[in-house]
């Protein structure tokens, strides 16, 4: 953590603040492990020396380590954010596809991996793993039966090994 106020500080300032800072380490069960009292001089001077310390720990074997887990956890981070974005997209493309066909008592709708299935008052809607969209592709006549392409796409998910598929049930 750091402070930086420009110019002379009072006293009284100084305190509260140091007060202050020390109730957040406090509430967020933090730990001090360098505690530096107030510095005068350069900012700059202060950075350049953090990125030496830093520079010289990442050459141990645990700051390799502690460096290799931090740019996972960052693309982690960025790749569910990205997912996030692609899932909210699925979800309002769903929900518009689930009121489109809103007063069908039958319907079937597939766009690219997505199938939406409604059929005795149940809608399914499923994302189709690469064999599933292989055999609509070859079939496309079993659109006219919702009940036996669930069935069918099962049987192709059951007798795959990555179980990559997902399928939610809805009521209309």
């Amino acid at each position: 953590m750091l402070v930086y106020l420009k110019g002379r500080v009072r006293g009284e300032t100084a305190f509260a603040l140091a007060a202050a800072v020390s109730q957040i380490v406090r509430a967020f069960d933090l730990e001090t492990v360098d505690e530096v009292g107030p510095r005068t001089g350069s900012l700059a001077y202060w950075f350049r020396a953090r990125r030496r310390d830093l520079q010289k720990a990442s050459e141990t074997d645990l700051g390799q380590e502690i460096t290799s887990e931090i740019k996972r956890a960052l693309q982690l981070r960025a790749v569910d954010a990205e997912q996030a974005k692609v899932d909210d997209s699925k979800a309002s493309a769903v929900a518009k596809l689930i009121a489109a066909v809103e007063g069908q008592p039958t319907a079937v709708v597939q766009v690219g991996a997505l199938l939406l299935v409604k059929a005795n008052g149940l809608i399914n809607v499923r994302d189709l793993t690469p064999q599933e969209v292989v055999y609509l592709r070859r079939n496309p006549h079993a659109v006219a039966d919702p009940i036996t392409i669930m069935k069918r796409l099962q049987e192709i998910a059951d007798s795959t090994p990555d179980d990559s598929h997902s399928l939610l049930e809805l009521e209309p």
